[in-house]
């Protein structure tokens, strides 16, 4: 007679197997960016391979961090007292440095609300959900390209176009995986069923009485 266990048995066995087809290296992952070697090192830390969502999720993470700590040194820089004349930006130096500063806040807030679509493991984003997502990391990568772009018009605060321009490459690494992720994840069909709901391999399987597993 069939243990009462087999079905749940069979369900770890497919996820188990499942994981190991969608888990991929972070060189895999990174092989077709504009700049892999930065791409790898932003998802470093992650050692064991893992699902293309997990990376663009932690890339988001990682530009997050990047954006607050921008927004901190343009607030000292922003903050200095009276300098000497020679050290002085000028008017349109600060002036790009502010909409640099104004730029980071509003890129902060576009990666928090990436954050909330993405949610915890396990979520899927309908259509509208995924070209939200999109949306705002385009704009981010567009935010951070156009305060580099005023700043090093203005010929002032030279010391930081490496670091913005650093950074801007980092949104874009993050616009990659993410990209990448949510195509993935958009394959597949919707099952008509009550209780079904198919993706593609790497997604998301609903089956019976059974809640939604991720099996990636």
């Amino acid at each position: 007679m069939p243990s009462s266990n087999t079905p749940l048995l069979l369900l770890l066995l497919l996820t188990a197997a499942v994981t190991a087809v969608c888990s991929e290296s972070t060189s895999a992952a990174c092989k077709t960016s504009f700049y892999p070697k930065l791409c790898r090192a932003v998802l470093a830390p992650i050692k064991l391979p893992s699902d293309p969502y997990d990376y663009g999720r932690y890339s988001v993470k990682q530009a997050l961090k990047q954006a607050k700590r921008t927004a901190k040194v343009i607030d000292n820089y922003l903050s200095k007292g009276p300098q000497p004349r020679a050290a002085q930006p000028g008017a349109a130096g600060r002036a790009a440095l502010d909409d640099c500063r104004q730029l980071s806040a509003l890129n902060a807030d576009y990666l928090l609300a990436v954050q909330a679509e993405l949610g915890p493991r396990g979520v899927v984003l309908d259509q509208a959900g995924v070209d939200r997502v999109k949306a705002l990391m385009s704009a981010l990568v567009t935010n951070q390209q156009t305060c580099y772009d005023g700043l090093e018009a203005s010929r002032s605060f030279s010391e930081l176009y490496g670091a913005f321009s650093n950074e801007t490459r980092l949104y874009g690494v993050s616009l990659e995986l993410v990209t990448s992720a949510l195509d993935r994840k958009s394959g597949g069909a919707a099952g008509t069923g009550s209780g079904e709901r198919f993706r593609d391999s790497c997604g998301f399987l609903r089956i019976s009485t059974f809640n939604c597993f991720s099996l990636a």
